[in-house]
């Protein structure tokens, strides 16, 4: 029997609360492993010699310090096969877009229900 591949996941988000909830929805989801949850791009950084590098990456928009849109380039560039999906509370078109041009490969707003989120991930 061939034991399903599972998609290395990695959460960039500084609301504690919803980070949790994402660790959750994502440990509870077969498909997918949690590699790496911090809650700023600076420390997400130090990720990178981590030995399990990510298929996703949940990364809030609105960070302090780096923005996840400044850090969208940085993550490209060091894992050029991740997909990244930006999670957000802003449901404007300018934001999707500036978004969508630094390199992300999907966008949700932070009330879609877990089954939506979690479909995102499998899709991107």
């Amino acid at each position: 029997m061939t034991a399903k591949r599972q998609h290395h996941v990695w959460i960039v988000e500084d609301d504690e609360l919803f980070k949790q909830s994402l660790e959750e929805l994502v440990e509870d989801e077969e498909s997918l492993r949690l590699i790496y949850s911090v809650n700023s791009v600076e420390k997400a950084r130090h990720g990178f010699s981590y030995q399990h590098a990510p298929d996703v990456i949940l990364l809030d928009i609105g960070l302090p310090g780096m923005t996840g849109i400044e850090a969208l380039p940085i993550f490209k560039a060091e894992f050029p096969e991740v997909s990244i999906i930006m999670l957000t509370i802003f449901d404007d078109d300018d934001r999707i877009l500036e978004a969508i041009q630094s390199g992300a490969d999907g966008y949700l707003l932070k009330r879609t229900p877990g089954a939506e989120i979690r479909k995102g991930i499998r899709e991107v």
